[in-house]
């Protein structure tokens, strides 16, 4: 028995610890504030924006921008400089994926004459990693950097179309658990994806893609989606 229940903890998926780390706090609330910022905010709009005094965030502004993640321009505001972005780009999944996926995109835009983007699944959200525009005076386009709905977007859905089965409802048990959409989906009556809803969905797409010629280039966890 004891040992049967040694097992069973260890198969058991631990939480990570709550350790206290101020610092690594203050500098991440720096940065995701200032990502909203176009332009930039001076020391005593951050700090009072974090509820923190500017001896509190001094210390940590001279290390971010001692470390190329933030600026100060000539006006005495902080930005964001294109440290994060860099990073970004230089994740290995990240730069395969682009390296795979952009000369795709900008054939499919010449081919179709619109705009498309690359979004990927991240936890129960579709991250746009990426757009091309097209060569026409109108567009549409959907904004890099920016999240979308899963279920409620085109790029989700087909992000989903192309999932395992078992990653699927894995996935849509994540969506349904989010905090935030569950308060929309109570407050607006947003619909209720349901595994066989979704799975229905998928198999109208992937028949729909089967009668192209090509089907839609997509990774496991991303998809090139026209707009």
């Amino acid at each position: 028995m004891k040992a049967g229940k040694s097992g069973k903890g260890r198969s058991q998926k631990r939480r990570p610890a709550a350790y206290a780390t101020p610092a690594l706090e203050k500098g991440l609330d720096i940065l995701e504030l200032l990502a909203h910022e176009r332009d930039g905010l001076t020391k005593s709009e951050i700090a009072r924006s974090l509820n923190r005094t500017v001896s509190e965030i001094f210390r940590m502004l001279v290390c971010l921008e001692r470390r190329d993640y933030i600026s100060e321009t000539a006006a005495d505001r902080y930005v964001l400089s294109l440290r994060l972005f860099q990073l970004v780009q230089e994740h290995p999944p990240t730069e395969r994926l682009f390296s795979e996926a952009l000369p795709r995109m900008h054939l499919l835009v010449e081919k179709i004459q619109q705009s498309c983007h690359l979004g990927v699944l991240d936890s129960a959200r579709i991250v746009i990693l990426a757009q091309a525009s097209g060569s026409g005076s109108i567009g549409f386009y959907v904004k890099a950097g920016s999240n979308v709905d899963l279920i409620e977007s085109a790029t989700g859905q087909v992000i989903l179309a192309y999932l395992p089965k078992e990653t699927l409802q894995r996935t849509l048990k994540e969506w349904e658990m989010n905090p935030v959409i569950r308060f929309h989906r109570t407050c607006r009556g947003i619909w209720n994806a349901s595994a066989g809803a979704v799975l229905k969905s998928a198999q109208a797409i992937k028949s729909a893609a089967s009668s192209i010629s090509r089907p839609p280039s997509a990774t496991r966890r991303g998809t090139l989606t026209p707009r």
